[in-house]
C-alpha cells in the first residue's frame, strides 16, 4: 500500500505544479496584463459612462451617441479602492484632432476618499455645436496612469 501512495503524491504533486505556473485559464495568444494589487491601496476604476447628464452623482441617459446640437457631454467614473488623495485627468479628442495632437480639452480634479468615489466630467460644444464623428476620451490616474477610454460617436 505504501508503495502505491507515493507515485499518487507525485502525480498529484505534479499537477499541481503545473496549474500553479500555467493558470487555469486558456491564455492562447490572446495576450496578457498586469494584476492590481488591492491591498496595495491603488484606485480602480469600477464603473465610467458617458451620458446626457449627471444628477445626483449617477449618469442619467447614459449613451455612446451624441448629437452636434447636444448641450454637454459627461464622463461618470466611479472608483473603487480609493485610500488618499488621487489625481485624476481626463483628455477628449475630437476627430479633428490626432493621437499627435492637443486634445479638444483636458481636465484635472483632485479627489480623496477611504475607498469609494464618485467623479464626473463634461465638455461643452464649441461655437457651431459638437464636431459629427468619432469621438474618445482617455481617463488617466495620478502620474499619467492609463486607466481606459470610451469611443463615442457625434451626429
Amino acid at each position: 500500500m505504501r508503495g502505491q501512495v507515493r507515485p499518487l503524491f507525485f502525480i498529484v504533486s505534479i499537477f499541481v505544479v503545473g496549474i500553479v505556473v500555467n493558470g487555469c485559464g486558456d491564455s492562447g495568444d490572446k495576450g496578457g496584463g498586469t494584476a492590481i494589487n488591492l491591498v496595495r491601496g491603488e484606485a480602480i476604476v469600477a464603473d465610467s459612462v458617458l451620458a446626457i447628464n449627471v444628477s445626483h452623482d449617477r449618469p442619467d441617459g447614459i449613451t455612446n451617441t451624441f448629437y452636434s446640437d447636444s448641450e454637454r457631454i459627461f464622463l461618470w467614473i466611479y472608483w473603487i479602492n480609493v485610500s488618499g488623495p488621487h489625481r485624476v485627468k481626463v483628455n477628449w479628442y475630437s476627430p479633428e484632432e490626432g493621437l499627435d495632437d492637443s486634445p479638444y480639452d483636458q481636465q484635472e480634479l483632485t479627489f480623496s476618499s477611504d475607498f469609494q468615489q464618485v467623479t464626473w466630467f463634461y465638455i461643452n460644444p464649441g461655437s457651431g455645436g459638437f464636431v459629427p464623428g468619432e469621438w474618445f476620451v482617455e481617463i488617466f490616474l495620478d502620474d499619467d496612469i492609463f486607466e481606459r477610454s470610451h469611443v463615442f460617436i457625434v451626429k
